[in-house]
């Protein structure tokens, strides 16, 4: 009998043993689950919803909280070939998202009837998030609003529109310097608070956080880069970026030349997150130039031209940033000099 005890003592310490070793394991599993678990922070989506500029004046609202609007008024793909029509020549720097840049967005509209319609809003929203951005269309009629009409196609008597939005600073704080992530967007047409027509379709935006001089040449987000060519780049109205393999971590007095005529737009020029120009928004009423000295571990100059800076809609603007090396500016008595 005493045995027996002895033997159901054992039997149910070791059931305690048991039962503490796996409540020990399954804890220790959970810890390290959620230790090596992903960020459950914002999604690109979201952070590009919520902390991106959108024009002064726009709103926002729950896609969930929308009802369908009319189909009549779905918003239409809208073409480069369409954007050419109408005498738009778009930059593809233009139209890829970079951290505390503006980019542009095209949203064609149709007609209710023969008129433009002056009513509503021209609704943004990234990927799966359920914030939309909308900004009314009345701000069109505003100067610098942010909000520009292009004009009207007559294939289908349909109204495009050019939206500016500042892309959010915080965009890249999860993603890896030199990425390239493909995102989509959706335009919608917004009719108070509670009306929305989506578009049956979404265009691709891609992000770059980063260089992208190192990335594949068929990279969406790599069209800025180009190895130094010296030649002139020039545009109108629409933003562009370009990023310049130098060829050499350092230079003196390379020649930088810009143009922006009378209408104010602004030129920076960067190497390393580092500012090395700044034009301020400005019409020159003549060419400038002014030396560029750069010096560090990396090969890449950037320039950015960001147009009609002063709330204009028409301008015309060109620069040239010349090559490291041979002898730019002789005439003004500056030489490059590289050091490998």
């Amino acid at each position: 009998m005493q045995r027996r005890t002895w033997i159901g003592i054992g039997i149910l310490v070791g059931l305690v043993i048991l039962i503490a070793l796996t409540v020990g394991l399954v804890v220790g599993l959970r810890k390290h689950k959620k230790k090596d678990s992903p960020d459950s922070g914002p999604s690109l989506d979201d952070i590009l919803s919520n902390d991106s500029t959108f024009p002064n004046g726009s709103y926002q609202v729950s896609t969930g909280s929308l009802k369908a609007g009319p189909n009549n008024l779905k918003p239409i793909l809208v073409t480069l070939q369409d954007l050419k029509s109408l005498g738009l020549i778009v930059d593809n720097s233009s139209l890829v998202a970079e951290t505390n840049r503006l980019s542009v967005m095209f949203v064609r509209i149709p007609r209710n009837g023969t008129a433009r319609i002056q009513f509503g809003g021209i609704g943004v929203r990234f990927g799966s998030s359920d914030t939309l951005n909308v900004v009314p269309l009345n701000l069109s009629s505003i100067t610098n609003s942010g909000l520009r009409y292009i004009g009207l196609l007559q294939s289908d008597r349909s109204d495009v529109y050019q939206v500016q939005v500042r892309m959010a600073e915080q965009m890249c704080a999860n993603s890896a310097s030199g990425s390239c992530s493909i995102i989509n967007w959706s335009p919608y047409f917004v009719l108070g608070d509670n009306l929305g027509s989506a578009a049956n379709f979404s265009n691709e935006l891609p992000v770059a956080c980063g260089s992208q001089c190192d990335a594949n040449s068929t990279s969406r987000c790599a069209t800025s880069c180009s190895t130094c060519d010296g030649q002139q780049v020039a545009g109108a109205n629409t933003p562009v970026t370009r990023r310049y393999r130098m060829n050499t971590t350092s230079a003196r007095n390379l020649l930088f030349t810009y143009e922006t005529y009378q209408v104010p737009d602004r030129v920076t020029v960067t190497y390393a997150g580092v500012n090395l120009f700044d034009s301020t928004c400005i019409g020159t009423n003549g060419e400038k130039l002014t030396p560029i000295t750069y010096e560090g571990r990396y090969s890449e100059v950037r320039v950015d031209l960001e147009p009609n800076c002063d709330g204009t809609d028409s301008t015309q603007w060109y620069f040239t940033l010349p090559c490291a090396g041979g002898c730019q500016g002789c005439d003004f008595k500056l030489e490059a000099i590289c050091k490998d």
